[in-house]
């Protein structure tokens, strides 16, 4: 996990915690702005960050600007992927080192976007994530496959 790891020219080291357990929320409750209150972010550091809450129409470039505003290394590879509403976009950042992911995170995590249509900003966040971008596009590329196929089969069977 982090313990151990290389960021900011510094190694961190952790121990284990006094508390008896760390306790999970087994049924998270919608908070008035229709979020859940609790999801699990945990996950091991790689070289990949989820980001998610990204205006709509918002650029690859409009990203790269994001992370060397905030001081942290520019992803080599950014995707943003097609939104499902209307209100917000998800995608990936790749980096070339794990350190440099870490460092972005931190640096980066819950910037405020302006929302000129809106009265509350975007608030820009970011969490490890175990895939890259090539697994998401190829596992979206066969589930719009499945959908795609699946529909004209249906056609084809019933003529």
């Amino acid at each position: 996990m982090l313990n151990n790891t290389y960021f900011f020219g510094n190694k961190l080291q952790l121990g284990h915690s006094k508390q008896a357990f760390l306790k999970d929320v087994a049924q998270p409750h919608d908070l008035p702005d229709n979020t859940t209150s609790f999801k699990d972010f945990m996950g091991t550091p790689t070289e990949m960050l989820y980001m998610y809450n990204i205006p709509p129409n918002f650029s690859e470039d409009e990203v790269l600007e994001l992370f060397d505003r905030s001081g942290a290394k520019k992803p080599s590879k950014v995707k943003i992927f097609p939104s499902k509403s209307e209100r917000s976009c998800t995608g990936l950042c790749e980096f070339e080192s794990k350190a440099w992911a870490i460092e972005a995170l931190i640096l980066t995590n819950h910037v405020s976007i302006d929302n000129p249509t809106g009265k509350a900003p975007f608030i820009f966040k970011l969490c490890f994530s175990p895939n890259t971008i090539s697994e998401v596009g190829e596992r979206r590329e066969r589930m719009e496959r499945v959908r795609g196929g699946g529909d004209r089969g249906d056609r084809e069977d019933r003529e």
